[in-house]
């Protein structure tokens, strides 16, 4: 749809070494030293052990967690856009969203490494707004956005280039104030073939599930934590053990308490617990069981009993989460908060 630009590259002398030998259930944060100057919405891990994280003025960086330097790259094709979602395809291929009132909401693939972007979907719908990006572990990718005549709003790829709307019966209904929140690219997660989950906020709020791909969805009856525009829920996470976690709160109120519900394999209901204030991301720390970390604007939470209990990590906040290598978690947030790497101990 528009000229392909090439990426100009930018290093950034900061370190993502490999993860140190640390005793049982301690844990280290490491200051990386970059996106102190934007807002980072975005944050994923794909093939070839690399983490990626986007956000304001369409900033992307990246890093190999066996390489020393982070990478900055520019998206030109995206101008000034809001890079609210960064995710990655079974097969490496890395997919930046955009979020946005109507054409502002953009997603763009990136072809070949670090070479040129092209733009693959512009929401058609003017007062459409561009929420979260998934891709299953067969590569079939779903993009939610906000309601529009009373649904909420899929688009749904079996390769990544072509994309298409989901018939908007087949997709949940809304209430009037009713929306998912683009707040950490989270509220909408892939768990399994064809199997993905959303959560909302706003006027109600609620966890939808499908097992079809997108052609069929169920709520879940998780509790209600909305009630106003700036409540609800804000990210989901899901372990390796089969563990489904969402995250929420008011961000207009982030010191506030906020409720967290743990939905665990074969459970038939979801168990609640409670956070010290608003997050906006949850996610398993890899290769380490039962072990968690959440994050808000305002602060940082992790468990190590699978989220009965949650204990305060030593960060100002950040806004999404990325694996960052096993026993490892990238946090981003900004600006001023710069990218950080919280290390587990085995």
């Amino acid at each position: 749809m528009r000229p392909l630009h090439a990426i100009p590259l930018v290093a950034i002398a900061a370190s993502c070494a490999s993860t140190p030998n640390l005793p049982p259930t301690s844990y280290t944060i490491e200051d990386q030293g970059v996106g102190l100057t934007q807002s980072f919405r975005g944050a994923n891990y794909g093939l070839g052990n690399r983490m990626w994280s986007s956000g304001t003025s369409a900033t992307i960086f990246y890093c190999g967690t066996d390489e020393e330097d982070w990478v900055q790259t520019s998206l030109p094709i995206a101008g000034e856009r809001d890079l609210r979602d960064i995710d990655i395809r079974l097969d490496g291929e890395v997919f930046a969203m955009a979020a946005g009132t109507g054409s502002h909401s953009a997603l763009y693939f990136m072809e070949g490494v670090t070479s040129n972007w092209i733009e693959v979907l512009t929401n058609p719908d003017p007062e459409g707004f561009f929420d979260s990006l998934a891709f299953d572990e067969e590569g079939l990718g779903l993009l939610i956005g906000d309601p529009i005549g009373g649904n909420f709003t899929f688009f749904r790829s079996y390769n990544g280039r072509n994309w298409n709307r989901i018939e908007q019966t087949r997709c949940p209904t809304a209430t009037k104030g009713e929306y998912a929140f683009a707040a950490s690219g989270s509220i909408l997660l892939a768990t399994g073939p064809g199997e993905f989950w959303f959560a909302t906020g706003g006027s109600r709020s609620q966890i939808w599930h499908t097992d079809s791909g997108g052609d069929a969805w169920l709520p879940t009856h998780a509790p209600e934590v909305g009630g106003s525009e700036s409540r609800g829920w804000f990210g989901l996470g899901h372990s390796r053990e089969g563990t489904l976690i969402a995250v929420g709160g008011d961000y207009t109120n982030p010191e506030h308490e906020s409720t967290v519900a743990v939905l665990r394999p074969d459970a038939g209901e979801w168990e609640v617990t409670h956070m010290r204030g608003f997050r906006s991301a949850v996610l398993a720390v890899p290769n380490r069981p039962g072990h968690w970390v959440a994050v808000g604007s305002h602060g940082a939470d992790w468990s190590s009993d699978d989220g009965l209990s949650w204990k305060p990590l030593p960060l100002s906040g950040g806004h999404a989460l990325a694996p960052a290598g096993a026993g490892s978690v990238l946090v981003v947030g900004g600006p001023e908060q710069a990218h950080q790497i919280v290390r587990f101990g085995a």
